[in-house]
């Protein structure tokens, strides 16, 4: 059994200054002073076990993960604050093996996503299956096919509330109402490898029912680009 315990801190400032004006007579057309103060502290620990077999291998095991991120945002918009709370858990169990020129690997897992912010808490549990199965052709190919569904969450960004001023009537702003997401990943790779050379040939496909897509609203300046749930857009 192993035990694994990481943890960081982040603290950054960043400015940016942009401007745009008329040369004849000095009028600004677009003038931005930005200053981000951002902090972030995360946390993840681990417990794993491992157990071998006369045919295989069982490995188990539970992680969690914990950010807290805190953004302060001053630029022509004005000042803004978020401050989001991201906590991931994941217990999982995974038998491994090989017989004769097969290999295989069948695992199962549990994920929650539990993401809190000021103006919504979101909580969301999914299993999350996976299996690898692989064959040596002979000694120098193989091939390997892998199926995997998991649950993701969206980044700090596309939940950020503040708003980012791109040009003269052009903001950008988070999504705090984004939902998680599922990815369902399927892959079948050749390897054909020799004293002369070593080549992979992979051919994936992804499905993502329920992501998020970037687009353009209308504002009261102009126009904003924002994030939204792809199940709920209408085109």
């Amino acid at each position: 059994m192993s035990l694994n315990l990481v943890g960081s801190h982040y603290d950054t400032n960043s400015t940016q200054f942009d401007r745009e004006w008329i040369l004849n007579s000095n009028q600004d057309v677009f003038n931005n002073d930005m200053i981000l103060k951002a902090k972030q502290n995360g946390i993840v620990a681990e417990v794993a076990h491992s157990h071998s077999f006369k045919k295989g291998k069982l490995n188990s095991g539970y992680r969690i993960s914990n950010n807290s991120i805190s953004n302060d945002l001053q630029n022509l918009a004005g000042n803004s604050n978020y401050t989001v709370n991201y906590l991931q858990q994941y217990l999982y169990t995974e038998y491994s093996g090989k017989k004769d020129k097969f290999t295989y690997r069948l695992g199962l897992g549990l994920t929650n996503i539990h993401n809190k912010s000021a103006e919504t808490v979101t909580n969301n549990w999914s299993p999350t299956p996976k299996i690898v199965l692989g064959y040596q052709i002979n000694k120098n190919q193989s091939i390997r096919f892998s199926s995997d569904y998991t649950l993701r969450s969206p980044s700090s960004q596309a939940l950020s509330s503040n708003i980012v001023q791109v040009v003269p009537n052009i903001t950008q702003f988070g999504n705090p109402l984004l939902k998680p997401y599922s990815l369902f990943y399927n892959s079948l790779q050749y390897r054909l490898n020799n004293k002369y050379f070593d080549m992979n040939v992979v051919v994936f496909h992804n499905y993502l029912p329920n992501s998020f897509s970037q687009f353009y609203i209308k504002t009261d300046n102009g126009f904003g680009l924002t994030y939204v749930n792809s199940e709920l857009l209408e085109i």
